[in-house]
């Protein structure tokens, strides 16, 4: 008898410390769920500085919460995002993806274009002053 309480025991620690060791699906849907609003919040802050870098998180908000969808479908945080229920920030996940994602897009590749404008524009301008 006490052998098996023994055992028992021992079987019972093991896996409490295996269940430590190895976060839940939940877990660590929580965690990508909290780094894409991180991301989203900072995107927020820089978009009106930084068009280019506000995409950048976003996009990588968007991954995260793909990954969320995807790789812990059975967790209740991924069927409410899926289904729009949980928001990210301000936005639901359709939101972000569908619409203000190309929006931001569009707009960072307006901003790539003037910096290349503007960066051909001074080079040229060297090479003029530099020929007087």
């Amino acid at each position: 008898m006490k052998r098996v309480l023994t055992l028992l025991i021992i079987f019972l620690m093991l896996f409490i410390l295996v269940s430590c060791l190895n976060p839940s699906e939940e877990q660590e849907a929580k965690k990508l769920y909290k780094d894409a609003r991180k991301l989203v919040d900072v995107a927020e802050r820089i978009e009106k500085h930084s068009v280019i870098d506000a995409f950048q998180l976003y996009k990588n908000a968007v991954e995260n919460i793909e990954e969320i969808i995807l790789t812990y479908s059975s967790t209740d945080l991924a069927i409410n995002l899926a289904s729009d229920n949980t928001k990210i920030g301000p936005f639901t996940f359709t939101q972000l993806k569908s619409e203000l994602l190309p929006e931001i897009k569009k707009e960072a590749d307006q901003e790539k274009s003037r910096r290349m404008l503007a960066k051909i524009s001074e080079q040229e301008l060297k090479v003029e002053s530099s020929q007087y």
